[in-house]
């Protein structure tokens, strides 16, 4: 946060004589508030994040008081953020000389969706998940934990790029390993080349092993991986999962033998 960022929150709080829903004010005379979990949490869940002030008395019209150890509000901000939230957060710490007193900005955030909600460890998930309302923290329902939690989706790592790998980085011993397991599992459906050294079986090898018709030299992790012989025809098949450079849906190849 700039110098001329936080002189504008300072005003913005004076002038409508309150709190928002993206900042929060803490005369902290006496040090961090033992409830600054609250604020940590409810910003953390609210779209764009929010802004704690340290500094300012609300009992004077939002005036400019200061902290009496800058050092200290940082150390502690950033402590009970990093080990009583969960997930543990790492929000911007910035202090200003302000009519000739210290204030000190936290800025919090947003979490992604599927980390939320966030909340304080001790309290734990039902009774330590706050959501901002108006200039408030309150404290979550079991409907909207339930809302984050369930809204949650499955970890994609199998999609993920792999950045400058080739065709060559496949380990083909372990590809026919899987492909014979699959044979094992599924023997109506798939089954064995007749005749490995086959000119078919060696062009169906092969085949496998091109690269996708982009020709892009990046794909994702391999997702599946199918060969044998379909029983309707007696052709020698193979098909392999890929993702292009762009990221679009995995085109499927299926070679023919």
């Amino acid at each position: 946060m700039t110098r001329d960022e936080l002189l504008q929150l300072i005003a913005d709080v004076q002038q409508h004589k309150s709190e928002t829903d993206s900042i929060e004010i803490k005369t902290a005379q006496g040090g961090v508030p033992k409830r600054l979990y609250e604020p940590l949490s409810a910003f953390a869940n609210r779209p764009g994040g929010g802004v704690v002030l340290f500094g300012l008395d609300e009992a004077q019209q939002f005036r400019v008081v200061g902290v009496r150890d800058a050092h200290q509000i940082q150390t502690e901000v950033a402590n009970v953020a990093a080990e009583q939230m969960e997930p543990a957060l790492r929000p911007d710490v910035t202090a200003e000389i302000v009519d000739e007193k210290i204030i000190v900005a936290v800025e919090v955030t947003e979490i992604p969706a599927e980390q939320k909600p966030c909340f304080y460890k001790k309290a734990g998930l039902q009774s330590g998940s706050y959501i901002r309302v108006g200039n408030t923290n309150r404290q979550m329902t079991t409907y909207e934990i339930f809302g984050y939690v369930s809204a949650r989706t499955q970890p994609i790592f199998d999609d993920e790029v792999v950045g400058d790998a080739t065709i060559d980085d496949l380990d083909h011993a372990k590809l026919e390993a899987y492909v014979a397991q699959l044979r094992k599992a599924h023997p109506s459906t798939l089954s064995e080349p007749a005749g490995r050294g086959s000119a078919q079986a060696t062009a169906h090898r092969e085949a496998c092993r091109r690269r996708p018709p982009s020709d892009t030299g990046r794909f994702t992790r391999l997702r599946t991986v199918s060969a044998g012989r379909a029983p309707a025809t007696g052709y020698y098949f193979c098909s392999v999962l890929w993702d292009n450079r762009n990221g679009e849906d995995a085109a499927r190849r299926t070679v023919h033998g």
